[in-house]
């Protein structure tokens, strides 16, 4: 007998779909009591799918309410549904395709999706759209009949999903026949380019622009009529539609470059067409800007093939000019500046005003190195890790005018000094418009800044003059004139102190504090940003100028509001970063650390936001001042502690409420995944390492007065969170170097947990765990050996990774990189502290690690990892004796070996070199690369 509704069950959820739309917080906590309640029926989601499909009288939005709870209903308990359940569900579902009203068709689209991504997990051999079978059915035949227009949409609707989510199921077999729907259904989407119905073709266009990412074969196939269907619709009256050209135009050259070669000439003019299109020219604003925008994103996918070079030249006077009207404030870019512009208020007023909720964002510190084409309209580093934000913000939003100038500058790049011929005196007669044209002149401004990387050879013929040009924009009467300078300047800041640093950077140093001075909140920000890349460029050229630096750097932090002093924090860590111990000056702590350590005082310790970027600061600040810090280190460590504790218990105690069992950390991704309270907890322990490497012995007392500390330390290394256990490791290399006395009766409870993190999943935790092992081997010597063989295990086994990727010609990863570096320091470490029991191993990675060895770089570090290497070829000798020509090799790495390793080195190259026949010797060593040959020579008289 067929499934039936209970009157009264369909009244009672009836009224929970009408009281889920109402906004009263009391009623919505009835409702979701309500819904777990419902939730434990068995056939809960039958009556979802009957009041959605079959209950047409009902209000729209009790209809889609339904869709949407089932969608929801069906990700979390598809797998308890019964079969029958699931039959019944999706035929009622199917049903909705055509349904009249808007909105319970989208939410058909979205129910279908989430029904195939279920089926996809739920069987390997008939899952997904094979367990579906009806449903491609009634996709193709809405599509190829195309009357229904109601029926075409839902059709649509669920098929764009599916190719963005599922389209290796479109390209693969659904039944015994090796039937694949994207065969069948491509051609009829296609026919719909030349669709009467204006969103029609924009959603056909959607579907091939989806597909042309993984260019599955039906699409390859059909590209000829992809080809042609894209350039008929070249002239398609709507912008929209035109927009959604470019995007699968840009798509295809990102792809497959080599299917536009032919049609590039008729392309490029389009497109060409689509950037210079003034803001609404089309039937509205948004329509044209959404076009030049993909004309950009076109623009920069074509940059990057291999056509660019040899195609593009003949476009370039006109793109360059357009690219550079398109980088133009909107009007809408400047109303959602205006209160970071205003200077209209009393100074005080002005830069004490309260931010936007959504200014002020959780804030990580940029790395030096960061920079962006588009740091001039916001610093990206305040956009949330997904990339997302409020929509009217406008540090997050992509916009033309940031579209333009990236292509800009991706062009520069292929192009290189070729490009300043053609755009110079573009720029040139846009920075010589009246004061009234401010904008075209920001503009030309931000592309000087553009081309400053890809035009950097040509552009330093020009520097003499362009300087003095710059510093003197930095005092426009405009404010975002002057922000746009104080990104401009930072991207030249590296010539002009190659050009001349005794010249510019007093000039460079003085313009900039002024501008950090700056009455508007848009400047203060660009100049906090351009400060920081002047203070990486000089570094230690600096110190002459910290007495102002630091003066004025707290004085705007006093001043400024609450997201530009995080951005303040940035500036002033990165201070410490770049000259150390030079801040140690009793004349500079004084007006530095007493307003911070006044702001850690009074900020509570549940405002993460607030609390995290501080910490951040204040961990360069501790490793830079060394002993200046110690009279508050004391109560910060113990609050730092505190801090982790709280946010350990927080965080446990919110996976608590929700039901979520904490994860293995192997198991965990890399992101902090955990809430705020977590990265507060990263933030004290990073604290507490720099307090380490600022007070160094120092730190021992206040370890010992603190036993919690070695326990959260543990707890931070169990957790699920890759960011807590990666500062976790760090601390640990640096109780290692600092306490290793309180450290050590810990080790047979870390250690196990360190080897165990010693896994390439995680690159920064493995890194640190690395390098924490070497410490702790260091210190510890032969009583590693309990660990000795599974920690060589490990650190063979990545080196040899590493070497499988260089034979592999992968693409070099810095970070990756760098963990090979620590491994093989470490391994070297071991290697020393216990060469026997190493030695007898060396055979199986001597060679790889020689590999690695001679990448390091000069330094104590590296010397470590040679005493480990001699201390393992002298136990085992013969180990080398197949890959005596990588020792060699890692050895002549050393520009200038220190003086204790010398005598070392020669005595191995020449006892080798003694150990066999004269002949034999000499046809070996032939066999060596020149260089090679040359500096064993020329430096150990091999």
């Amino acid at each position: 007998m067929s499934w039936q509704p209970d009157p009264g069950s369909v009244a009672g959820i009836l009224q929970l779909l009408r009281d889920s739309q109402v906004g009263d917080p009391q009623t919505q906590r009835s409702v979701q009591q309500q819904l777990a309640s419902y939730n434990a029926i068995p056939d809960f989601s039958n009556y979802l799918a009957y009041i959605y499909a079959e209950l047409r009288s009902e209000p729209e939005y009790v209809r889609t309410a339904a869709g949407i709870m089932l969608k929801n209903n069906l990700r979390d308990y598809y797998g308890q549904l019964p079969d029958e359940v699931r039959r019944f569900i999706k035929a009622e579902v199917l049903k909705c395709m055509s349904d009249p009203v808007v909105s319970v068709r989208k939410a058909f689209a979205l129910i279908v999706t989430m029904l195939i991504d279920k089926d996809k997990h739920q069987s390997a051999t008939a899952g997904g759209l094979g367990a579906w079978p009806h449903l491609l059915g009634a996709i193709g035949q809405a599509l190829e009949a195309g009357s229904d227009a109601a029926m075409v949409d839902g059709a649509f609707g669920a098929l764009q999903l599916l190719c963005e989510d599922h389209a290796d199921q479109l390209d693969a077999p659904v039944d015994p026949t090796g039937a694949r729907p994207l065969n069948t259904l491509l051609p009829h989407v296609l026919n719909f380019f030349r669709s009467s119905h204006e969103p029609f073709r924009r959603a056909a266009l959607s579907c091939v622009s989806l597909l042309l990412v993984d260019m599955p074969a039906a699409v390859m196939v059909n590209m000829d009529n992809i080809m042609q269907g894209l350039l008929f619709l070249r002239g398609d009256p709507s912008a929209a539609v035109q927009r959604k050209v470019c995007s699968a135009l840009a798509t295809l050259c990102e792809a497959h470059a080599d299917y536009l070669e032919p049609h590039l000439a008729p392309i490029c003019e389009f497109v060409l067409a689509a950037t210079e299109l003034p803001p609404g020219a089309s039937s509205g604003a948004d329509d044209s800007n959404g076009l030049a925008l993909e004309a950009c994103e076109f623009w920069q996918a074509l940059a990057e093939s291999e056509l660019c070079y040899e195609m593009l030249p003949p476009y370039l006077p006109r793109l360059y000019r357009a690219l550079l009207d398109r980088m133009v404030y909107s009007a809408d870019e400047l109303a959602q500046l205006a209160d970071q512009c205003d200077e209209s208020a009393a100074d005080a007023q002005q830069q004490m005003r309260p931010d936007r909720d959504q200014d002020v964002k959780p804030h990580w510190r940029r790395r030096p190195g960061d920079e962006s084409v588009v740091a001039s309209d916001a610093d990206a580093d305040d956009d949330d890790e997904e990339g997302g934000g409020d929509d009217d913000d406008e540090a997050s939003e992509w916009t033309l005018r940031k579209c333009a100038a990236v292509a800009l500058d991706v062009l520069a790049t292929v192009f290189t000094d070729e490009t300043l011929p053609l755009l110079l005196p573009l720029v040139q007669q846009r920075l010589e418009q009246p004061s009234s044209q401010w904008l075209v002149r920001e503009a030309a401004l931000l592309a000087l800044g553009a081309v400053a990387d890809g035009c950097g050879e040509g552009m330093s013929e020009h520097l003499p003059q362009l300087a003095p040009f710059l510093l003197a924009q930095l005092r426009d009467s405009q404010p975002l004139v002057r922000a746009i300078t104080c990104w401009t300047v930072s991207r030249y800041v590296r010539p002009l102190l190659a050009l001349d640093s005794a010249r510019w950077l007093p000039q460079l140093v003085g313009a900039l504090l002024e501008r950090l001075g700056d009455r508007t909140k848009k400047v203060q920000e660009t100049a906090c940003s351009a400060f920081a890349y002047l203070e990486e460029a000089a570094a230690r050229s600096l110190v002459p100028y910290l007495g102002p630096i630091v003066q004025t750097l707290m004085q705007c932090y006093e001043r400024y509001s609450q997201r530009n002093r995080l951005l303040l924090y940035d500036v002033l860590a990165t201070l410490a970063d770049v000259v150390g111990a030079e801040l140690n000056r009793a004349e500079l702590l004084l007006p530095l650390l007493p307003p911070l350590m006044n702001r850690w005082s009074q900020l509570p310790d549940d405002d993460d936001s607030a609390l995290c970027p501080l910490l951040e600061c204040l961990t360069s600040l501790t490793a830079a001042v060394g002993v200046g810090f110690q009279s508050y280190a004391q109560p910060v460590f113990v609050r730092c502690c505190h801090l982790a504790d709280t946010a350990f218990r927080r965080h446990a105690a919110r996976q608590a409420a929700s039901g979520v069992a904490p994860q293995p950390s192997h198991q965990t991704a890399s992101a902090v995944g955990g809430g705020s309270e977590l990265e507060l907890a990263v933030c004290a322990l990073n604290l507490i390492s720099g307090m380490c490497e600022g007070l160094q012995a120092s730190i021992e007392s206040l370890v010992a007065a603190h036993p919690p500390l070695l326990e959260l330390l543990y707890t931070s290394l169990q957790s699920g969170s890759a960011p807590v256990r990666q500062a976790g490791f760090a601390l640990v290399g640096d109780l290692a170097k600092f306490s290793f006395v309180h450290l050590k009766p810990t080790l047979p409870q870390y250690m196990p947990v360190l080897l165990n993190n010693l896994q390439l999943e995680f690159v920064s935790v493995c890194n640190n765990a690395s390098w924490s092992l070497g410490e702790i081997a260091v210190r510890l010597g032969p009583e590693l050996q309990p660990w000795i063989a599974p920690a060589l295990h490990k650190l063979v086994s990545m080196l040899a990774t590493g070497a499988e990727r260089a034979k592999e010609r992968q693409r070099r990863v810095p970070s990756f990189e760098h963990l090979l570096d620590n491994v093989a320091i470490t391994l070297g470490r071991v290697g020393n502290t216990c060469p026997d029991q190493v030695a007898a191993h060396l055979e199986h990675f001597v060679q790889p690690w020689c590999m690695r060895l001679r990448q390091l770089h000069d330094d104590t570090e590296k010397e470590s990892a040679f005493r480990g290497l001699c201390a393992l070829i002298q136990r085992n000798p013969q180990a080398v004796v197949q890959h005596f020509v990588w020792v060699c090799d890692a050895i002549a790495s050393w520009r200038q070996a220190p003086a204790s390793l010398q005598p070392t080195f020669s005595n191995l190259l020449h006892g080798f070199k003694n150990s066999i026949p004269a002949q034999q010797w000499s046809e070996y060593f032939k066999t060596f690369p020149l260089p090679l040959q040359q500096i064993l020579r020329d430096v150990y008289k091999l």
